[in-house]
């Protein structure tokens, strides 16, 4: 390589590293409109393109990556379910039973002492089995979060698993 290459190389590193990817794809990009407006060279389309192309998955990455981590958010782990684990012989009892964003939840507490300790669910209103998510980014920023039972319901959501638990724990006052 000559040193003009290295050289053009070692700025579009420095600008990468300074001020993100996005401003320098789209930077290009205005470029290589510019650039194929006035010159009407293929060379410039073809910058162009790539550009639009890189922004694109570029955006689609970040989307991918907040979509996950929303759904890998951690939930702390009940006293209740650690009594139930470890098997010490107490009874739990379901104090109330409710829908909230379209699918059950159950209020769960011991029977020797019948106060709210936790819930359970997501729940199917059908059969009453956990549900799974499924997520999908259509496009851009088109999320869907469908939730699934395998006696076939499904349901879009807006919010993942731990943020409807999350959204009901705040509010029952279970945190």
């Amino acid at each position: 390589m000559n040193a003009y290459v290295l050289t053009a190389l070692g700025r579009i590193k420095w600008a990468f590293n300074t001020i993100g990817a996005y401003p320098v794809f789209l930077s290009a990009f205005i470029g290589g409109v510019y650039g194929a407006l006035t010159t009407k060279e293929i060379s410039w389309v073809i910058l162009t393109c790539m550009m639009f192309f890189a922004l694109v998955e570029r955006f689609y990455r970040q989307q991918k990556a907040h979509i996950e981590k929303r759904s890998q958010g951690e939930r702390k782990q009940s006293f209740i379910k650690s009594a139930f684990i470890s098997n010490l012989g107490h009874q739990l009892i379901i104090l109330d039973e409710f829908k909230y964003n379209g699918v059950l939840f159950k209020v769960i507490a011991f029977y020797e002492i019948p106060i709210a300790q936790t819930i359970a669910g997501p729940l199917c209103p059908r059969c009453h089995h956990r549900l799974t998510e499924r997520l999908r980014i259509r496009f851009f920023v088109l999320t869907d979060i469908t939730l699934h039972c395998c006696c076939g319901f499904s349901y879009a959501s807006k919010h993942t698993i731990i943020e409807l638990v999350k959204e009901v724990e705040t509010h029952k006052n279970l945190i």
